[in-house]
């Protein structure tokens, strides 16, 4: 094949075809139902957060002012990239579609940016602090952390998934109270047990069974009965959360998601195709790459539980 713009234009368009269909065979769990999604038009975005649900009063005398603290978030883009290339000699030869593998992973890989980003920062709950100075997952959070007072949690050890301790957990999150000592009443609408791969069973006996074992081992020795948790969450397998085995989330998308994902720049296919290149003159190489930028965030911790198995 001759390096001719035309032809290398459709050996591009073989290219974006690879890529395109990796993209597609590409699962997004955590993104499809977790994750609000905040467009950035400039490299930091900066986020608020109320340390209570406002609240109607009896109007007698004066009003009064709601004073409840504000507390910022920031969250600045980063930038990624992934380039593969390609050989000369292979054009030349009508070997194309060597690269049908690789530019197919690379769809899957761009697909999966966003998933990983968010994924990760999830596992690094424990760690990471939130907007009320408190790492996201932990077991002191301020009830009022204006007054630095109170202590409530989103984080749970020791408890492996079972229905006991699912119901447990929800019953906990769904009792956390604002600044005003008042229930949140922000969770429990629409929650989501997140799993990985080893759970998948007992989260779907959990959310789905209409009977439930009521010792959680056999019903030859204690019965079975109504399973009252059905409902209370949907499952939801993510695979890539399978490097912490037996850990599992409830998280509530009800309104306000507690997972964030600033966008500045999703990925994107860019080839190098002029044979003018200094590269292609340089290496005999034409190259292909994408490039993204953006950042996974944490929002309200109110609406996330991390579960320990131990």
């Amino acid at each position: 094949m001759d390096m001719t713009p035309d032809n290398l234009k459709l050996v591009f368009q073989n290219v974006r075809t690879y890529y395109d269909e990796g993209v597609a065979k590409v699962s997004t769990p955590l993104m499809d139902n977790l994750v609000n999604v905040v467009p950035m038009i400039t490299k930091e975005i900066l986020l608020a957060y109320q340390d209570r649900l406002p609240r109607f009063r009896k109007w007698t005398g004066p009003r009064e002012v709601l004073n409840a603290v504000i507390e910022n978030y920031k969250m600045a883009a980063e930038k990624f990239e992934l380039t593969t290339g390609i050989s000369r000699e292979h054009i030349e030869d009508d070997q194309i579609g060597l690269y049908a593998q690789r530019f197919a992973r690379m769809g899957q890989a761009s697909a999966k940016w966003a998933e990983l980003l968010v994924r990760d920062r999830l596992q690094a709950g424990k760690s990471e602090i939130c907007f009320d100075g408190k790492n996201f997952f932990a077991t002191d959070h301020l009830i009022n952390f204006g007054k630095k007072s109170g202590a409530q949690a989103n984080l749970f050890p020791a408890k492996p998934l079972n229905r006991p301790n699912f119901v447990a957990v929800w019953q906990a999150m769904a009792a956390l109270k604002g600044a005003d000592n008042e229930p949140l009443d922000d969770f429990g609408d629409e929650v989501y047990l997140v799993h990985e791969a080893s759970n998948t069973d007992m989260a779907k006996q959990i959310c789905n069974a209409p009977i439930a074992i009521l010792d959680g081992t056999t019903a030859s020795t204690f019965g079975a009965g109504t399973n009252t948790s059905a409902g209370m969450a949907k499952p939801l397998l993510v695979k890539s959360l399978g490097g912490e085995v037996g850990t599992w989330y409830l998280i509530d998308v009800s309104g306000e998601k507690p997972l964030l994902f600033g966008a500045r720049y999703m990925p994107d296919l860019v080839p190098r195709v002029s044979p003018d290149d200094p590269r292609v003159f340089d290496l005999d190489e034409f190259l292909a790459g994408s490039r993204a930028r953006g950042r996974a965030g944490l929002g309200v911790w109110w609406k996330c539980a991390r579960v320990e198995p131990s």
